[in-house]
C-alpha cells in the first residue's frame, strides 16, 4: 500500500525566483514591480499548484481572478502609475475623459438622426462607425476606472502576500516540497 511517487514529477520551484530582477524590498515597491512580481508568483503557483505548496497556499484565492491582476498590471505599466496618488490622479483624468466622450457620442447620435431623416445614408454609415468608436473608447475608460479602484483596494493584500513569501525566503525556511508517505510516517 505504499504511495508510489512517479520519478517524472519535477521538484518544487524555489520561491525566490519570483523576486529576480527587483531591487526594492516589498514594503517600498511601487505598483509596477509589485504587480509584476505578484503576477510572476501567480504564474509559478498555478503552473504546478500541488508542488508549489507554500506559494500556492498564499495565492490560491487570487488565481481565480488572475485576469483582474493582469489588467491591473497592464494599467499601471501602460500609464506608469507608481504610487496611490498617481492612480487617483489618473482615475480623475479618466472620469473627465468619460464625460467628454459621452458628450461626443451623444452629439454624434443626434447627427445620425438628422442624417437618417435627410436620407444621406453614406454619411449616416460614417456616423454609426464614429458612435461605435466612441462606445469602445468609453468601455475601455470605464474598465480602467474600475481597475484603478481595484489597484488601490488590492495593493495592500498583494504587498502582504509577497512580504510573507519574501520573509520565508530570507529566514531560510524554504524546504522543497516532498510528497508524504503516510504509511512510513506511522
Amino acid at each position: 500500500n505504499d504511495h508510489i511517487v512517479p520519478s517524472h514529477i519535477p521538484p518544487q520551484d524555489d520561491p525566490r525566483k519570483i523576486f529576480e530582477g527587483e531591487e526594492e524590498p516589498v514594503e517600498i515597491m511601487s505598483f509596477i514591480p509589485l504587480y509584476r512580481t505578484y503576477k510572476r508568483a501567480m504564474d509559478v503557483a498555478s503552473e504546478r499548484p500541488q508542488y508549489n505548496v507554500s506559494m500556492y497556499y498564499l495565492i490560491r484565492q487570487d488565481t481565480s481572478i488572475k485576469r483582474l491582476y493582469e489588467d491591473s498590471l497592464d494599467l499601471v505599466t501602460e500609464h506608469n502609475l507608481k504610487t496611490g496618488e498617481d492612480v487617483i490622479n489618473y482615475k480623475a483624468e479618466a472620469i473627465k475623459e468619460i464625460d467628454k466622450t459621452i458628450a461626443q457620442r451623444r452629439e454624434m447620435r443626434n447627427t445620425l438622426r438628422r442624417l437618417e431623416r435627410a436620407g444621406n445614408l453614406a454619411e449616416a454609415d460614417k456616423a454609426r462607425y464614429n458612435i461605435e468608436v466612441y462606445s469602445l473608447r468609453l468601455s475601455k475608460l470605464r474598465r480602467e476606472v474600475t481597475t484603478c479602484d481595484e489597484v488601490l483596494e488590492r495593493s495592500q493584500h498583494v504587498r502582504d502576500n509577497l512580504k510573507r513569501i519574501e520573509d520565508v525566503n530570507l529566514r531560510g525556511d524554504y524546504v522543497p516540497h516532498k510528497p508524504k508517505n503516510k504509511e512510513k510516517e506511522r
